[in-house]
């Protein structure tokens, strides 16, 4: 990749990995969530396959096959799968995110244990950092009653915290090795059998094929599944796990960014400020690592 799209590459995957939730809230006044992914992962497993076939892709070897499925369960299945039911659950979109972005944290805590990676002790100020920021970007939209905090909701997208922990540490230890394509066919398809027989359970399978839900799903399989999750593995497999993981404070950021232009959501002073301290987190976390890319297999 040239030196400019490779330090442009962060940016860009917070940037599209924060439409997501975007595309939800376009998605999902027409269908349950998790039939929702079940046509996700479908069609993303068609968009990769047809892919390797055009690139003459490697197929993967055994290892790498069960590797990616159980990966692909974590990830797609276990984080997707319990955050987007969670928000249906009536999990506000605040609370969710702000556990999902415990993740940086739940990493740094085990990331000696699962990959090899140590902090220093600037790193852990900037990972503490990015998190209050978070935390102050998301306060307005933090209630304190049992509506915003259910009990099933939050118990998932905890659930999902651990999922995607786990699977970005897995996915760190195997990121080289090659047919990297063929395998996503692999991580959507263990995504997707564990996310359709929810759906079979307890969705109603009924779909509005309206033109909003047709281009949020395109988007959410050419951008997100496609593009972003690429994107996503590409900076795992050459940075250090927490600094990248550590991105994912930035996407709050952004998304309240993009709430504000394009749903006219209010951004307070205290919002800004908050921005102000995830960005410094970030920062402190990535640049503790220019050089050092850890101790991890693969890195």
């Amino acid at each position: 990749m040239p030196s400019v799209l490779f330090k442009a590459a962060p940016l860009l995957f917070v940037l599209l990995w924060s439409t997501g939730f975007v595309s939800a809230k376009v998605t999902t006044p027409f269908a349950g969530a998790l039939v929702i992914l079940s046509l996700r992962f479908v069609f993303a497993m068609a968009a990769f396959a047809l892919w390797a076939l055009i690139a003459r892709a490697a197929l993967p070897t055994r290892r790498q096959a069960i590797d990616a499925f159980l990966i692909g369960i974590l990830i797609h299945g276990v984080y997707l799968g319990s955050v987007f039911w969670a928000i249906e659950k009536g999990l506000p979109a605040g609370p969710a995110a702000l556990i999902v972005g415990l993740q940086p944290i739940l990493t740094a805590l085990f990331s000696e244990r699962l990959t090899g990676e140590v902090l220093t002790p600037r790193q852990w100020v900037g990972v503490l950092l990015g998190f209050a920021g978070v935390f102050i970007v998301l306060a307005p939209k933090l209630g304190t009653g049992p509506d915003s905090w259910p009990i099933l909701g939050v118990l998932l997208c905890l659930v999902g915290l651990v999922g995607i922990t786990l699977a970005s540490a897995y996915q760190k230890r195997v990121s080289d090795g090659g047919a990297q394509r063929a395998r996503n066919v692999i991580q959507y398809f263990g995504g997707f059998t564990l996310v359709l027989p929810g759906a079979l359970i307890f969705q109603p399978l009924t779909i509005e094929w309206t033109s909003p839900f047709i281009l949020g799903l395109a988007w959410m399989v050419l951008v997100l599944s496609l593009g972003v999750y690429t994107l996503y593995q590409f900076l795992l497999s050459r940075g250090a796990l927490v600094a990248t993981v550590s991105l994912f404070y930035l996407v709050p950021v952004c998304t309240a960014v993009m709430s504000y232009f394009m749903f006219g959501e209010v951004l307070t002073l205290l919002q800004l400020l908050g921005m102000g301290v995830a960005i410094v987190g970030v920062v402190l976390v990535t640049s503790a690592t220019n050089g050092h890319r850890g101790t991890a297999p693969g890195g």
